[in-house]
């Protein structure tokens, strides 16, 4: 009677290694605590960006904080996200975003997206203007200390005024306000504030505010500066 062949180093081997890489797989994901986003706004050429790193286990509520903060957005408006088909909105805001495919953002958490490469949606922002924006998770991060706030570390361009009219609206301001012969260029600038530069990107300003997304006491400036120096047109890396 043929017996059995028993099995080889080799056999028994692959298993073993093959265990491992998941377990090392594993690790890998326990030990991310923290989501590099970059988030463009839709529709402005050229393009007004920012990247930022926001901890891996807030909700998706709380990355619409870092998103207002990182746009100089105030926070005044209806908002949702639309991801693979389903809306997320504010609990509060759920009765105007009524519907079988609408959820609670607040109960979404970053982490629950973890395992999707290089994830991209939209942020719909202030249903009149319609500031569309698109959001993609660019990658999963590992800092040396786990985050209890988020960053801004890259961008690009100042964000447009709140309530500006949208993508339209935002250039007929542009249009306006650089020609100090046209006929809306005063009542534009008294509007805004002040003088605007659209190339303009304070990364450590920004950053400040991103830092302080959770904390609704802290203001930020609502136009901006009258610029003194060159220092104060900072883009790129913070």
């Amino acid at each position: 009677m043929n017996q059995p062949t028993p099995p080889t180093i080799s056999d028994t081997a692959e298993p073993e290694r093959t265990a491992t890489r998941w377990e090392k797989v594993l690790d890998d994901i326990e030990s991310q605590n923290a989501v590099q986003v970059r988030v463009d706004l839709i529709g402005i050429d050229p393009p007004v960006w920012r990247r930022v790193v926001v901890p891996r286990d807030w909700n998706l509520s709380q990355l619409h904080l870092v998103i207002q903060a990182a746009f100089g957005w105030t926070d005044s408006h209806l908002h949702e996200f639309h991801i693979g088909g389903l809306t997320y909105c504010v609990n509060n805001d759920m009765d105007v975003n009524f519907g079988p495919s609408t959820f609670d953002a607040a109960a979404v958490r970053l982490s629950d997206f973890e395992n999707e490469l290089e994830l991209a949606f939209d942020y719909l922002d202030d249903f009149g203007d319609n500031w569309t924006h698109k959001v993609v998770f660019e990658q999963w991060l590992t800092l040396a200390s786990t985050p209890t706030q988020a960053t801004c570390v890259f961008g690009e361009r100042a964000p447009p005024p709140e309530d500006v009219g949208g993508v339209s609206g935002y250039a007929d301001f542009l249009t306006a306000i650089v020609d100090k012969q046209h006929p809306d260029h005063d009542q534009l600038t008294a509007w805004y504030g002040g003088p605007f530069d659209p190339g303009l990107f304070n990364c450590l300003e920004t950053d400040r505010y991103v830092r302080n997304a959770l904390n609704p006491g802290k203001r930020r400036r609502p136009h901006q500066p009258r610029r003194k120096s060159r220092t104060h047109s900072v883009e790129g890396a913070c």
